[in-house]
């Protein structure tokens, strides 16, 4: 693969030199047409990604959930966001690794400042990662690691992916003055995942994975085409407050995966230390509500307040933001979702670990 990114970084150079700056610049565009490129924190819930398209103009968006973030209206969170589009200019090569274009970006027209729906607060805002940019930089795959910007490598996430990397493997644009670094989805090597369905026996366990695997809370980790979000609920503590209503403490984890293979390779994924309030509504489960721990110093005295002096409680919380910790339950969930959907999948695989084999 690196290389076959080598040649192919090789390839373009050579086009430019031999059809000129003017030729060069098009064929850039040309290789990174319909691409989309995001910039995001991995396991956090928010991300801005645009599409370059071949005549150097961009459509994009960002997104970032605020789920504690609650009022009067709307108890369900708050989610900051906008739609944008821009263009670049013909770029100009840095050197034989990279392009050097100036950027104009403007926020889609008809978005309302602010807004609330469905018990969600709604909040146009600018477009992290791109509020600042004037210029970027496209690096070509192949890029060797040693000419990569620090500050680019963190958000790029390569280090947590192979640390022992020495070329980027995808195409990347970086804003100096943001300090943003939106990295080139991969394309997928296999056909579309089928969508996840909870097929359990639990009632209120299925409504919290259906809910878990939906766009909104799925979408908010790195994911790329044919992949599957399969979650793992890892329930701690069921309330029920009466025959319509029912509270649950959990650590709920979101993990996306492709497959490679008879392979499930995650591919991104986070945990929720959380409390979801369900209701009962025309004979089905559907939660009304989430309470996320915060981040930081704000994690620790959160889940000291869902335990409320429970120290079982509050032991569990801790240990399960360990997945390896939970490996039997996430292993029911993957194998299930495999026998629903008669894939051909043997095993699932976290980067740096041994595949987890679906025995019977």
């Amino acid at each position: 693969m690196k290389k076959r990114l080598a040649l192919l970084a090789a390839a373009l150079m050579m086009m430019a030199v031999c059809a000129g700056a003017e030729s060069a610049s098009s064929d850039l565009f040309a290789q990174i047409s319909g691409r989309t490129f995001e910039f995001c924190s991995g396991v956090g819930a928010w991300s801005t990604e645009l599409t370059v398209w071949e005549d150097g103009t961009f459509t994009g968006n960002f997104h970032d959930s605020e789920m504690g973030e609650t009022g009067d209206g709307y108890p369900d969170g708050t989610l900051y966001g906008c739609s944008f589009h821009g263009q670049f200019s013909d770029p100009e090569p840095v050197d034989e690794y990279s392009w050097k274009a100036a950027i104009t970006v403007e926020q889609d027209e008809g978005q309302v400042p602010e807004a609330i729906e469905d018990g969600i607060r709604y909040v146009t805002a600018a477009p992290y990662g791109l509020e600042e940019a004037q210029t970027v930089v496209f690096f070509l795959p192949g890029t060797p690691v040693d000419r990569l910007p620090e500050t680019f490598l963190i958000w790029s996430h390569l280090w947590e992916i192979d640390p022992e990397a020495e070329e980027i493997p995808y195409y990347a644009i970086w804003s100096e003055k943001d300090e943003s670094g939106f990295i080139a989805i991969p394309l997928s090597e296999e056909a579309d995942l089928p969508a996840y369905a909870y097929t359990g026996e639990d009632p209120l366990e299925g409504a919290i994975a259906n809910m878990l695997a939906s766009d909104s809370l799925a979408g908010q980790y790195w994911t790329e085409p044919g992949c599957v979000t399969i979650p793992c609920p890892i329930i701690h503590k069921t309330e029920r407050m009466n025959d319509a209503q029912a509270k649950v403490y959990g650590t709920f984890w979101i993990l996306n995966y492709v497959k490679k293979g008879e392979v499930l390779e995650s591919i991104s994924g986070g945990e929720h230390a959380a409390v979801i309030l369900l209701g009962l509504a025309d004979g089905e489960w559907r939660v009304i509500s989430m309470e996320e721990a915060g981040a930081g110093d704000e994690y620790a005295a959160d889940i000291r307040r869902f335990a409320n002096g429970d120290p079982a409680l509050e032991k569990q919380y801790f240990a399960a933001a360990d997945l390896n910790a939970n490996r039997e339950l996430r292993t029911r969930f993957i194998k299930a979702y495999v026998e629903a959907n008669h894939l051909d999948i043997t095993a699932y695989r976290d980067y740096g670990w041994e595949p987890v084999e679906l025995k019977e």
